[in-house]
């Protein structure tokens, strides 16, 4: 007996062992047992199982399929609940599987894995399973948390729940399932389910007859789309209908037999925006009771649009295809046009639909080619748009292959342009994977008499998009009396986009060149280079810093902010002297700029709806030039302005104050004074206004009080005490007539009176005025006349005491003098007053030599004397 003990004994030891080996070489032994049911190529792998108070716990867990990880599991927890009944309760904190990795199946293994749904129930024991986190790759978007009870009777309840993806659905008794609840969220469009829909949970179930309704809501449609499955013996209509609407969205009638699912005579139709499409459907499935790698489908479909240029029809095509988990091979082909508004698609694109079907691959073959014309607005024509696509291949990656694009346009206004795009992808998608490509393109424009180029390369690598190259620019651009010779603009750093919200950056660097900038025939700028750096988050939130330089001007500084909505910035020229400014002035007006000194700034705003704001000033201090004849000295000013709705405001809070200190020409003027404050264009409304302009010359002034344009009153243009022999002196008449003294008077002047420029203004004398005769003169006139001799005694030397001018000019240019002039000659007598009447007509071609007053006078004095002559002999 005591042998039997020791013996019992050493058994619990060993098996004791037994049970402590096997358990801690779990990792090593439970992946080779599972071969048994998993797929072939496919391993486990996992960490050492722990034994806590909630149950066995795997921190890790991993199937692989060859060299791809399929599924992991993460933190999963089993327990068996103590309370009746009894269960297992499986937690797992998250679950992770690629389905790319099914293409390392077999055919034969995918084959295999397709099992009836009621063939699992039954062999599924009574349990609650909880994923915290299910990710399925590669719809990462569906990821959510699942929630799955098996009962004693094997009834199964599903509860989903993830951000973009809601599902709720149970069996109600053994064969069929009952989809409760479901949501559906894809980019920015939602599907919502409503209404109980039961289905078959073995593809032999189908009974003869019945019913389905249900009700979906997706933001395409403002009202809910009720859905609709009736079906008798075997053949029944699929309807999909808009609430409150009698015409069916989706028609599809279908027939059933042992070998096909036909859909015959089906129709569909979508009203996208002011345009309907529509179509019909044929569907064939053949082998559709077969497992899925038998089963083939082929069909035709096609869309019927109407446009601008009439009506157009889009067919597809499927011929036999394969339908399988992991080797599909679905050949279809798009062909015909589609007619949108104006434009017109033309599509040849045979395609065909290969690989995996979770996770297909669309290729583009041969002779694949998108062609896109018509007329795109009232002035742009849109020749042609090339999309060649032979090679390119889609599938949940991304695009891979080359990208093309070339197409031609005629504006109406600016001419033709040409562009060509073309570029190697693998695998992109947008901020997935990578993208290369290169452009240029030309085009003559008529209306600036130029030829324009535009060349460049650039990739799109996951989130970040760079421009590497960009040069663009004319031959010359000439408009109207502009004409810029050359102009180009160019990266001088790559253009870099970082679309990642997390580190969004945009950053670049451009220059644009000029080698001439011609104004008329004789103002240009010398070559011009602005420089600017771009920094910011994206093309629509973004400033632009940079400078402008022409040889001697500048440089300038620049900054303009582009927030998506408003464009704004702003520009210092930086305090400079005005020699940098001779270029832009034509030489045939013989002025040099001597000195002084130019300062501006300036700031903008552009949005739509406000167009462009912009206001600022511009400094001119103590500037000089030299004139042809003359020069001007002292030049000072400060032009404030502000631009709003295409009006310019001169003067803005305070006139423009104009001073200039003196003019060097045929007449000397000093101290000048104006304000200058309104609009330009000018308007009632709107008006611009001269004012207090005054002039020091002759010995006296020229004011004038107002002038306002558009022109309500006459501007009053005041002459003050101008000296007369200082007026001659500079005007070099003739040494036989001299005169001294002061004249004043008001001249009334038009700028938009259909008769007059000037209208009865006068001139009188400002105190006495003396007239001085030249002997030479008196003794050729009294020579052989007496009365003359004597009446030019009178006239030899004559203080004027009293003149009186009238003055008027047409707008036909005919200027007429009525003068009176009344004085006395001391040397012959002061009592005897001498009256002189002077009337002068000329034309405004002659006004020069008309305001040669004093030659003019001694001219009548001449004239009138030899006649009183004559008439005496």
């Amino acid at each position: 007996m005591p042998k039997l003990i020791k013996y019992i004994i050493l058994l619990f030891i060993i098996l004791f062992f037994i049970v402590i080996t096997s358990w801690f070489s779990i990792p090593h032994w439970l992946p080779r047992v599972s071969q048994l049911w998993l797929p072939k190529g496919a391993t486990l792998s996992m960490t050492l199982p722990k034994i806590t108070g909630q149950g066995i716990v795997v921190a890790d867990m991993k199937i692989a399929l060859g060299s791809c990880e399929w599924v992991k599991v993460d933190q999963l927890t089993v327990s068996l609940a103590t309370k009746w009944p009894t269960k297992w309760i499986i937690h797992a904190q998250s679950l992770v599987s690629d389905n790319n990795c099914l293409s390392q199946l077999t055919d034969d293994q995918a084959t295999q894995s397709e099992i009836d749904i009621k063939q699992i129930l039954t062999t599924i024991p009574s349990m609650e399973l909880t994923i915290e986190q299910l990710v399925l790759h590669p719809w990462p978007f569906l990821a959510g948390k699942l929630q799955l009870q098996v009962s004693q009777s094997h009834h199964l309840h599903i509860d989903y729940q993830g951000q973009n993806v809601q599902f709720v659905a149970r069996t109600t008794t053994a064969d069929y399932f009952n989809i409760e609840h479901m949501f559906l969220r894809l980019n920015e469009d939602t599907v919502n389910l409503t209404g109980n829909i039961s289905l078959p949970l073995s593809s032999t179930l189908i009974p003869q007859q019945g019913k389905i309704d249900a009700i979906f809501t997706t933001n395409h449609y403002a009202k809910p789309v009720i859905a609709q499955l009736n079906w008798a013996n075997r053949s029944g209509i699929l309807q999909l209908t808009e609430q409150q609407s009698q015409m069916p969205l989706l028609f599809l009638p279908w027939q059933l037999d042992d070998q096909y699912l036909t859909v015959k005579q089906g129709n569909w139709r979508w009203q996208n925006g002011d345009q309907l499409l529509s179509g019909k459907i044929d569907l064939r499935l053949a082998n559709w009771r077969d497992n899925l790698a038998d089963m083939r489908i082929s069909g035709r479909a096609n869309m019927l649009t109407t446009g601008g240029e009439g009506k157009a029809n889009l067919v597809l095509t499927i011929e036999q295809g394969k339908l399988d988990w992991l080797n599909s091979h679905i050949p279809f082909q798009l062909m015909g046009q589609v007619k949108i508004n104006d434009l017109i698609i033309d599509m040849r694109t045979p395609t065909l639909i290969s690989g995996p079907l979770l996770s297909p691959r669309i290729t583009f073959l041969l002779s694949s080619l998108i062609r896109v014309y018509g007329k795109i607005n009232k002035t742009l024509m849109l020749d042609e748009l090339r999309l060649p696509l032979a090679g390119t291949y889609l599938t949940a990656q991304g695009v891979t292959g080359r990208l093309q694009a070339i197409a031609d346009t005629t504006d109406s206004y600016w001419g033709k342009v040409k562009l060509h795009f073309d570029g190697q992808a693998n695998n992109f998608k947008p901020d997935q994977g990578q993208w290369r490509w290169r452009y240029w393109g030309h085009a003559q424009l008529p209306p600036l008499n130029a030829n324009w180029d535009l060349s460049g390369d650039g990739y799109w690598i996951n989130s970040l998009l760079v421009v590497n190259r960009l040069n663009t620019g004319f031959d010359k651009i000439q408009y109207e009396m502009v004409n810029m010779f050359h102009p180009r603009l160019t990266l001088s750093k790559p253009l870099k986009w970082q679309r990642d919200a997390k580190r969004a950056n945009f950053t670049g660097e451009l220059i644009l060149r000029t080698n001439r900038i011609q104004f008329g025939q004789e103002s240009f700028l010398p070559a011009t280079a602005i420089t600017a750096k771009v920094t910011g988050r994206n093309p629509a939130d973004f400033q632009l810093s940079g400078a402008l330089s022409a040889q001697q001007i500048g440089p300038i500084p620049f900054f303009i902010r582009w927030d998506g909505i408003r464009l704004r910035g702003n520009a210092r020229w930086q305090n400079q002297s005005v020699l940098a400014f001779q270029s832009l002035i034509p030489a045939d007006l013989a002025i040099t700029l001597r000195e002084g000194n130019f300062y501006a700034q300036a700031a903008f705003s552009v949005a739509q709806g406000q167009g462009v704001i912009a206001g600022g000033h511009w400094s001119v201090t103590n500037a000089g030039l030299w004139l042809k004849d003359g020069s001007v000295d002292g030049i000072d000013f400060i032009l404030p302005w502000r631009l709003q709705n295409s009006r310019w405001q001169l003067g803005t809070k305070s006139p423009i104050q104009i001073r200039i200190k003196q003019v060097k020409s045929l007449f000397d003027m000093r101290n000048i004074t104006a304000d200058l404050y309104g609009y330009y264009p000018a308007s009632a409304k709107f008006p611009l206004v001269l004012r207090a302009v005054n002039v020091d010359l002759l010995g006296g002034a020229v004011r004038l009080a107002k002038l306002r344009w558009p022109q309500i009153a006459p501007a009053i243009l005041t002459i003050d005490r101008i000296d007369l022999s200082q007026l001659l002196t500079r005007l070099r008449t003739t040494t036989q007539v001299a005169m001294s003294g002061k004249i004043s008077g008001q001249l009334p002047f038009f700028l938009n009176n259909p008769d007059w420029i000037v209208k009865e203004g006068w001139l009188a004398n400002s105190g006495n005025i003396t007239l001085r005769l030249g002997k030479e003169l008196v003794d050729s006139i009294g020579e052989n006349n007496l009365s003359a001799r004597v009446a030019m005694a009178w006239l030899r030397y004559l203080e004027i005491n009293r003149s009186q001018t009238e003055i008027s000019l047409s707008n036909l240019g005919d200027i007429t003098l009525n003068a009176q002039i009344h004085g006395v000659n001391p040397l012959e007598s002061k009592n005897r007053q001498v009256r002189l009447n002077y009337r002068h007509q000329e034309n405004i071609f002659q006004l020069w030599r008309s305001l040669q007053f004093a030659n003019n006078l001694g001219d009548w004095l001449e004239k009138n004397i030899s006649l009183k002559k004559g008439e005496n002999q």
